[in-house]
């Protein structure tokens, strides 16, 4: 059984999810400092996108390789991300472009992009378990900003349908409590109002 670890947050920064495998994954490090693993025993650190609340924490993963998509690491090592909001300085790490799919070992993770919130956010789906690691573009009740700089209310839509179609069963969203398929049922209903 598959099994992805979920870190819910109780602050203003992301959950956090950790998949151990041959290869150790965290997503999203935002503020979380415990992960349940040693912070050099980490291979991989995923960031679905560049806002600081989701990559805060990157810097504690010494040997890690930092995965992004190849639209958002021009803004993840620059201030257009929300550094202002958080009026912190972010220490900033060497991405790399994030491939189609990732190979934990037995787990794999298909990379789906998912523009809306930010020009390069990503879902994860693990196709073995059906779960989807949203990112801020969906959640368990509701759906991410796209008001925010370089956000898109179009691209939110679209990219709300293309959730809506994938076979899932277990919403892994980057704030809030944990989802279902609803969720995504939900976010079309929600965003077809605007």
């Amino acid at each position: 059984m598959i099994k992805i670890i979920p870190i819910i947050s109780n602050n203003m920064g992301s959950n956090s999810f950790v998949i151990i495998d041959e290869k150790i994954c965290v997503i999203d490090p935002g503020f979380n400092a415990e992960f349940g693993v040693g912070h050099d025993k980490v291979d991989i650190v995923i960031n679905t996108h560049s806002h600081y609340d989701h990559v805060a924490n990157n810097h504690l993963f010494n040997n890690a390789i930092f995965y992004m998509h190849e639209k958002e690491i021009p803004y993840a090592n620059s201030c257009c991300g929300t550094l202002e909001m958080f009026q912190s300085k972010y220490n900033p790490q060497a991405f790399i472009k994030i491939p189609n799919k990732i190979s934990l070992g037995k787990i794999e993770l298909k990379v789906i992009h998912t523009p809306g919130h930010t020009p390069g956010s990503i879902c994860l789906l693990e196709k073995e378990s059906k779960s989807l690691i949203s990112g801020d573009a969906i959640f368990a009740d509701g759906i991410g900003r796209f008001d925010l700089s370089k956000g898109s209310l179009k691209q939110t839509k679209e990219t709300i349908k293309k959730i809506s179609e994938i076979d899932f069963e277990h919403l892994l969203p980057g704030h809030g409590y944990l989802g279902n398929k609803d969720s995504a049922k939900f976010a079309l209903k929600m965003i077809n109002g605007i």
